[in-house]
């Protein structure tokens, strides 16, 4: 069945872009006479890539949003060492 781009932005879930993370489903198609392994490790480059396995993780367990402002900002301190570091500052 050949979906087409009308029917494929029907098909889309309605997920709000997010910064850094693609919206496409990640997906390898098997070429001739390829090595299953050869298209897993191609899948799983393309998941890393995407983020999936990273977004997971956040999304595992309910987050407060107090908890999630403290650990951006220890992110973003950190940030700041290491520009300073590599400054020389």
């Amino acid at each position: 069945m050949l979906i087409t781009s009308e029917k494929a932005e029907f098909l889309r879930p309605a997920i709000p872009d997010r910064e850094g993370v693609s919206n496409c489903m990640a997906g390898v198609r098997v070429k001739e006479n390829e090595p299953i392994e050869v298209a897993i490790r191609r899948f799983k480059k393309q998941c890393e890539k995407a983020g999936i396995l990273t977004e997971l993780r956040k999304r595992e367990h309910f987050e407060k949003p107090s908890v999630r402002r403290k650990r951006k900002n220890v992110a973003a301190k950190k940030r700041l060492l290491r520009r300073m570091a590599r400054s020389g500052v």
